[in-house]
């Protein structure tokens, strides 16, 4: 489908996306104008659009700056990651109880599809292999919230991403981060083919902790101007 056919759903998913895999930077400006031309449409859908992505915190829409893409919020972010191990950990171990072999075996299929996608990609991953590998992760916790009937509660993660999602597409810029993320889904899935729960909370907890150690100071050095300046 060309873009000047989107619908106002697809082209505010659209431009989610963009953001969430930094194709648009913090502080960046979206122009009124520009997407009116790229999408074919009046200002006024579009405009809709923009209100849209200010709702779920992707915007800040101003008179004298216009549209620009909000900072990453790293305390924001820290929340989200404290929030998804304490739900998450009991999801887990609920999986473990009661997953059936399909489910156990989605998540290794899932796995090794990650492992395919990174032994193709060269030094730096494109932004088409960096979505792929998002949502093969994404897809990877998706199996055990829906195994244990608690798709609510993922959707709900889902849609708290404004800060979250490009936090982790940080560390996905880097293909050698690949390698540790990959080591991470093997040991909660061996924990989850054992059926052993002691381990869930700690490997969980390294999982949605990794970006925070791998970007490191980068965060207040280098990275900096793409996050919320602290006071």
């Amino acid at each position: 489908m060309t873009e000047n056919k989107l619908s106002t759903n697809e082209i505010y998913t659209l431009l989610v996306n963009e953001i969430c895999y930094l194709k648009h930077l913090p502080g960046d400006v979206l122009s009124e104008h520009l997407l009116c031309q790229r999408f074919g449409l009046s200002r006024t859908p579009v405009r809709g659009v923009l209100q849209r992505l200010q709702q779920t915190g992707y915007v800040t829409i101003s008179s004298n700056k216009g549209t620009t893409v909000t900072s990453i919020d790293f305390n924001i972010v820290s929340q989200m990651i404290y929030q998804r191990i304490a739900v998450e950990t009991k999801v887990l171990i609920d999986f473990i109880k009661i997953g059936n072999a399909y489910d156990i075996e989605a998540v290794n299929h899932l796995i090794l599809e990650s492992i395919k996608l990174k032994d193709s990609m060269d030094i730096s991953p494109t932004d088409q292999q960096m979505m792929e590998f998002y949502d093969i992760d994404n897809n990877m916790h998706k199996v055990w919230f829906s195994s244990t009937n608690k798709l609510y509660i993922w959707d709900m993660f889902v849609r708290q991403n404004a800060h979250y999602s490009r936090f982790k597409a940080l560390d996905m810029k880097n293909k050698q981060n690949y390698d540790e993320l990959i080591a991470e889904h093997k040991a909660l899935f061996d924990l989850i083919r054992n059926k052993d729960i002691t381990g869930i909370e700690e490997s969980l907890s390294a999982h949605l902790n990794g970006g925070v150690k791998r970007l490191g100071n980068r965060i207040f050095t280098d990275l900096s101007y793409l996050f919320v300046k602290k006071d």
